[in-house]
């Protein structure tokens, strides 16, 4: 069963519409056991702490976890299934198109103002936080770079120039 590995909390979270890092999702219980270091502290003590989850996951293991969260939402709420699955959409859409992770970005401030509003719909897109993560192109043009032009006119040549507009604003 999808989802099997995830924790009873982690599952009530979930079904609570509470945010919960997706990356929790891909690792089982006895994965998470396992992901611990030890470390000297500065009384040369010497402590097993557990790593910190990977909240950085690309978008084909956010769509895995993702697909784990569904499988589980789904089960208390499965008229939200079509939402969903836009939702998961949308964000795969928005990776496909542009470089950057805001799409990243957008999914957690999304799911965090779930428990605020959780009967508004997956399904629509919330501009505010589309105009703050999704919009934002970490690679953009540079628009005040040179751009090379190259002309076959000759420099006297006065085609495609309109000097009435240009020197008398008419």
């Amino acid at each position: 069963m999808i989802g099997s590995n995830v924790s009873a909390a982690n599952k009530s979270k979930i079904i609570a519409d509470e945010y919960i890092d997706l990356s929790i999702l891909l690792k089982s219980n006895l994965d998470q056991k396992q992901h611990k270091f030890l470390y000297i502290d500065a009384d040369g003590k010497i402590i097993s702490k557990e790593k910190e989850s990977n909240k950085y996951l690309d978008i084909e293991k956010w769509t895995d976890a993702f697909i784990i969260f569904m499988s589980i939402y789904t089960c208390a709420h499965p008229t939200k299934c079509h939402e969903l699955l836009k939702y998961m959409t949308t964000i795969r859409m928005r990776v496909s198109r542009t470089n950057g992770h805001g799409w990243r970005q957008y999914g957690e401030q999304f799911r965090r103002k779930r428990p605020q509003a959780p009967h508004s719909s997956w399904e629509h897109i919330d501009y505010e936080l589309w105009l703050l993560y999704m919009s934002n192109v970490t690679n953009p043009p540079n628009v005040h770079a040179p751009v090379a032009y190259t002309s076959t006119k000759t420099p006297n040549s006065t085609f495609g120039k309109c000097y009435d507009f240009n020197f008398k604003g008419l």
